[in-house]
């Protein structure tokens, strides 16, 4: 979730967010095991180019990668910018805004990092946002480089960039799971644009169809066996997802798998239990599997940060048809105190400067 001049933490409180999804006594509970437990590690490079390192049990320095993958983590996300600022970590701009600068997230970024999970041995979940910076919700920014194009050439520059970093991760080797096209597109892609895919209501879904499916066979001409995600923001919101998809598939929108961020931090009024309800509907609804692309929770309240990756993984389990496919962390590898924006949701604790060590979050991996 990018948000990090963050909210005040709601007093509902997550365990009751948590405990709406308990299971009912004498109920066999589902198998989670199959469920892929992921991780979004994009600051990793950034961290270690500040002199962040991560530590044991033991408080000896170890590659974080090798840390995650002992407490279950068995996929990464690595977020791709078109042509990122490539200086500082972050930067305040006049308005006094925080502004994350992701050089690291460019192609040869993604690409060497790519290299390093795989051969970690995680899967690979690439997430494309179609912008030089953050792209979320009613932030879609295009890149420079592609602000004055046609309708057609924007269509033609999101394929080459589909196909440009694809092909680069295909030179070192590495082929991702699943690809995600646009980050957190509620209300589209590509805003102030000829092309522009903002939607609303019953409007601007040509534009962003040709957009998508130009990425979509994009990815398939690399490989046909990358499945192909579509991100919204608010898992459990039923209503949006039900608007969105049914306007997408009927202009002859092409996907795989339908992606969700679920922050009871961010939306304290939704809970596990109506995540589980839009998750199903999604299945029964479109025939797609369903996968968890963000949570977070609390990185000072590992415990009910387990709690609630618990209930996401028995939600998860309980889908129709074996349909759901695994729930994603959004970087673990964080913690506030080393953050300049103090991004609040991470799973480690700062236990000396600039050392950071896991919580007990991802125990529930």
């Amino acid at each position: 979730m990018k948000r990090l001049l963050f909210l005040l933490w709601v007093g509902l409180g997550l365990g009751l967010v948590v405990g709406s999804c308990s299971q009912p006594v004498g109920q066999d509970v589902p198998n989670t095991s199959r469920v892929i437990r992921g991780a979004d590690v994009s600051w990793l490079s950034q961290l270690e180019s500040r002199g962040v390192r991560w530590v044991d049990a033991s408080g000896i320095p170890t590659d974080p990668l090798i840390l995650l993958k002992s407490l279950g983590v068995q996929a990464v996300r690595l977020r791709v910018m078109v042509n990122p600022a490539a200086t500082d970590y972050e930067t305040t701009n006049s308005q006094g805004q925080v502004t994350s600068l992701l050089g690291f997230c460019d192609q040869n970024g993604v690409t060497a990092m790519a290299q390093r999970c795989q051969k970690a041995g995680f899967k690979i979940f690439l997430d494309f946002h179609f912008s030089d910076t953050w792209a979320s919700n009613s932030s879609q920014i295009p890149p420079v480089a592609w602000a004055n194009d046609t309708v057609a050439q924007f269509e033609a520059d999101l394929a080459l960039e589909v196909t440009s970093v694809l092909t680069a991760l295909n030179t070192v080797g590495v082929v991702p799971t699943w690809v995600q096209l646009g980050n957190e597109i509620d209300e589209g892609i590509l805003f102030g644009t000829q092309a522009s895919g903002y939607v609303q209501g019953n409007s601007g879904w040509p534009n962003l169809v040709g957009l998508l499916n130009a990425g979509y066979r994009a990815v398939k001409a690399v490989n046909k066996n990358i499945l192909v995600v579509l991100h919204l923001d608010q898992g459990g919101n039923n209503t949006l997802y039900r608007w969105w998809f049914d306007h997408y598939q009927a202009a002859g929108g092409l996907w795989d798998v339908t992606g969700m961020s679920f922050y009871p931090y961010w939306q304290p009024l939704q809970s596990v239990s109506d995540l589980q309800s839009n998750m199903d509907d999604m299945v029964t609804r479109y025939g797609k599997p369903v996968m968890i692309c963000e949570t977070g929770a609390l990185a000072s309240d590992p415990s009910q940060t387990k709690s609630l990756l618990a209930a996401l993984l028995t939600a998860l389990a309980s889908v129709p048809q074996g349909q759901g496919l695994g729930v994603f962390y959004w970087e673990p590898e964080s913690a506030p105190s080393v953050l300049p924006g103090g991004y609040p949701l991470g799973a480690c604790r700062e236990v000396a400067p600039q050392n950071l060590a896991f919580t007990s979050a991802l125990s529930a991996f």
